[in-house]
């Protein structure tokens, strides 16, 4: 005889999905991990597309609505189970909503449009192939002489992995080493290489085409310096003074925010930044919580 389970049972879920370029609101049937404000990935006939979850029915409803006539505002795609971008982590507050419908009444135009110019690109789309050990360094620096003997190139790759001590990106080692991908296949058949594959992230641990690594500059420039010393003498008294850095894009002009807004806060003071574009909030983002080991709060305009 089958015990009876304490565990509740959970009704199941539709979410009702915006798309670019479709009028309705389409219903999919939802995974554990979606919520309203959810960007996702769907089927749509032969294709995958994004949209954003703009609310949540129970499943049952959802199929009742398909099975009315043509005057049923969503359509159910028995088939199409959402599939969240990479983690499922919203893109925006369901509290936020109620804006993107107003702005949408108000400008007259579509819902997901709305949502999709509000909301930071996470993002590029494009799959990113990494390679790490698959063993400890200390493990990896065992089989060094003896592949050095017959394989030099393949002592080289192995060599920089093991400085790196973390994964690489394999675009990054074929611009930088000869003949790499011998070398893999070699290394690979000796099981001491990892691959894995994800999209890159503005927010990525790893540097891809300009991405933040995360690595905390050592030393300052000296105009950096200079230019971080004088904003300090105004700081260390409690005071305020507009101060106005003039550097080209690169000169490194953040590097100088971040190390003045460590010295407010250690000075038990705060600090609000404006981002100057929507898209490097992910990327400003990640910089900031890489540095200054302190809370902070995100809005936008």
């Amino acid at each position: 005889m089958t015990e009876p389970s304490d565990t509740p049972h959970r009704e199941k879920l539709a979410a009702l999905v915006v798309i670019s370029g479709l009028p309705k609101v389409l219903s999919y049937e939802a995974t554990d991990d979606c919520c309203v404000g959810c960007e996702v990935t769907v089927e749509l006939g032969r294709r995958r597309t994004k949209g954003w979850v703009v609310d949540m029915i129970p499943l049952s409803e959802a199929e009742q609505q398909h099975r009315k006539a043509n005057d049923a505002q969503t359509s159910f795609l028995q088939q199409s189970l959402l599939k969240p971008v990479l983690d499922a982590c919203p893109v925006f507050r369901p509290e936020q909503l109620p804006l993107f419908r107003w702005m949408s009444d108000y400008y007259g135009a579509p819902l997901a449009d709305i949502i999709d110019n509000a909301v930071p690109r996470k993002s590029t789309g494009k799959a990113v192939r990494y390679v790490s050990l698959a063993c400890s360094p200390s493990a990896a620096k065992e089989h060094l002489e003896q592949i050095a003997r017959r394989a030099p190139r393949q002592a080289e790759l192995l060599e920089r992995l093991i400085a790196e001590e973390g994964e690489v990106s394999l675009s990054e080692l074929r611009s930088a080493t000869k003949g790499v991908d011998a070398a893999l296949k070699g290394l690979s058949k000796r099981d001491l290489l990892s691959f894995s594959e994800r999209n890159a992230f503005w927010d990525a641990e790893k540097k891809q085409g300009g991405l933040y690594t995360g690595v905390k500059p050592s030393k300052l420039s000296l105009h950096q310096e200079q230019a971080l010393a004088k904003v300090e003498q105004t700081l260390d008294p409690g005071g305020f003074t507009p101060y106005l850095l003039y550097g080209v894009t690169g000169s490194g002009k953040t590097e100088v925010y971040l190390r003045a807004i460590e010295k407010a806060l250690a000075c038990d003071g705060g600090a609000i930044v404006i981002i100057p574009e929507i898209s490097l909030t992910p990327q400003f983002s990640a910089k900031w919580a890489a540095w200054l080991d302190a809370g902070g709060a995100w809005a936008r305009s």
